[in-house]
């Protein structure tokens, strides 16, 4: 990969999904956790 402005709009796309990606696997986390600490 070469470190030009072309970026293609696939490798863009991918990125983006990487990072909501995680952004829901902390969500969740987060709300699991909640749950946990208002049940105990």
């Amino acid at each position: 990969m070469t470190d030009n402005d072309e970026v293609p709009n696939s490798e863009r796309s991918h990125g983006a999904a990487r990072v909501a990606a995680a952004l829901i696997l902390i969500y969740v986390a987060a709300t699991i956790a909640g749950v946990l600490a208002a049940t105990t």
